[in-house]
């Protein structure tokens, strides 16, 4: 029951493969090659992952706000006048504070993307030279029964 488990060849030990079968079974890798190639360069697309958290917080911070919003209004319905007033000068204060902090998140957020694209090329060499390696690795093994 555990033994190793042997990549099936595609050509019978006996026969070696033609120009015709060896043209395909390159296609096929290269084919395989650039879906992995695609898929490791979307997982290493900081920008746009940055740009997603970037949106998710934003419409979360969004919801907060309006949340917070709701209760104070409820709150300062059922609160005597001076404490609405207070309230009032409150939120006057508060609400710039809280644009400029929004608006100061926006260009941090930029430089760290910037600062990890200048590192996307290795990134995406390195996963490259790794996939390479995994099928010479494989192809050596599926080699090994001739």
């Amino acid at each position: 029951m555990n033994q190793p488990v042997h990549p099936v060849s595609p050509h019978p030990s006996s026969q070696r493969p033609t120009a015709e079968e060896l043209r395909e079974d390159i296609e096929k890798t290269r084919g395989e090659l650039a879906d992995s190639v695609d898929a490791l360069s979307s997982k290493l697309d900081v920008k746009a992952k940055a740009r997603q958290r970037l949106r998710e917080a934003k419409s979360r911070a969004d919801t907060s706000a309006r949340r917070a919003s709701e209760a104070v209004s409820r709150a300062k319905q059922k609160a005597p006048e001076p404490v609405q007033k207070a309230v009032d000068a409150t939120g006057q204060r508060i609400g710039p504070l809280m644009h400029r902090a929004a608006d100061d998140l926006a260009p941090v957020i930029r430089r760290g993307t910037e600062n990890a694209k200048a590192y996307r090329k290795q990134l995406i060499g390195a996963a490259v030279g790794l996939v390479l390696v995994l099928l010479a690795v494989r192809r050596g093994k599926g080699g090994d029964d001739t």
